[in-house]
């Protein structure tokens, strides 16, 4: 039996320091009785759906739950993922997290450092940091393509989130019109044109 932490994670270091070795991880993961997230975190296979989609998503949920518990502000994709907002085909490589710096973003292998946070954007849920459903919706449109722009602001507003603070998030990032990129809504004429894809550098 492996102890974990609340996220559901076996952490690398708690391990050794409960005194299991990297011998005894290894053979679990041969085993399948863990599976690894990332470098260092491990998930009880027994705790996981069977379901690949299903599994993939949870897989990536904890991550950004452990990425969480250091501090850090979950946004785009990792925060969609903890408030269930829908996002198509996601990428599961990174997790995403913001900070307040007019920096360059940073863009590395298992970890997306995205500029320019707003602490009015962030909220708190079960003691994790990550922005609001309307900042986190226009996010992952704004680096989606129409579908999955389509897709989530449709989740947002199923969830309840106020179609004026969606256009008001839309129009703080100094959007770029482009023909039939819309906001789903009642009428064509009265949404917001997305703002232009940014999904091609770090933010």
């Amino acid at each position: 039996m492996w102890t974990t932490d609340r996220n559901g994670v076996v952490r690398r270091s708690e391990a050794l320091d409960a005194g299991r070795t990297d011998a005894d991880i290894r053979q679990a993961v041969r085993r399948g009785e863990l599976l690894v997230a990332c470098r260092g975190l491990y998930i009880p296979s027994c705790s996981l759906p069977v379901e690949k989609w299903r599994l993939d998503q949870e897989v990536y949920r904890r991550r950004c739950l452990s990425e969480a518990d250091a501090g850090a502000v979950l946004s785009h994709q990792s925060a969609a993922a903890i408030l269930g907002l829908a996002v198509l085909e996601p990428d599961t490589r990174r997790v995403h997290v913001s900070v307040q710096t007019s920096a360059n973003g940073k863009r590395r292998a298992t970890r997306h450092i995205h500029t320019g946070l707003d602490e009015n954007d962030v909220i708190v849920v079960d003691g994790i940091l990550l922005t609001s459903p309307a900042r986190s919706a226009v996010d992952v449109a704004l680096t989606s393509d129409f579908a999955g722009a389509l897709a989530v602001f449709d989740s947002a507003l199923r969830m309840g989130v106020d179609r004026a603070e969606l256009h008001d998030r839309l129009e703080s990032g100094g959007d770029v019109e482009l023909p039939g990129r819309v906001l789903p809504c009642g009428t064509r004429t009265d949404c917001p044109r997305i703002p232009e894809n940014r999904g091609a550098g770090p933010r």
